[in-house]
């Protein structure tokens, strides 16, 4: 089964925790890709603390006013096998609601 680990990235017990994880998986034939979704309140939020594990993807987000592009973000970054025609599904309705803002 193919899937997608989100996170938020704070790491409330060890710092580094989340990065130790992320190189583990691999070596416990673990192959899914890991991702982490920052919510943010303000443009001047400081998002180099709430950055854990550099390698990972990240993508920070407004609560419910982003959770459209959130969702085709983290479809992206599976490889779940339905990933592909949901993504086409999310992209395909926002398209017809732009091109019916016209």
């Amino acid at each position: 089964m193919a899937g997608c680990v989100v996170t938020d990235g704070y790491e409330n017990a060890c710092e580094g925790d989340l990065a130790r994880v992320v190189a583990t998986l691999p070596r416990l034939g673990i192959d899914v890709p890991v991702v982490v979704c920052v919510a943010t309140f303000g443009h001047s939020d400081d998002l180099a603390l709430r950055r854990p594990a550099p390698a990972v993807p990240q993508r920070a987000f407004w609560h419910e006013a982003d959770l459209g592009p959130l969702v085709l973000w983290l479809l992206l970054n599976t490889r779940a096998a339905a990933a592909g025609a949901w993504l086409r599904a999310g992209l395909t309705e926002r398209l017809a609601l732009v091109e019916g803002g016209r």
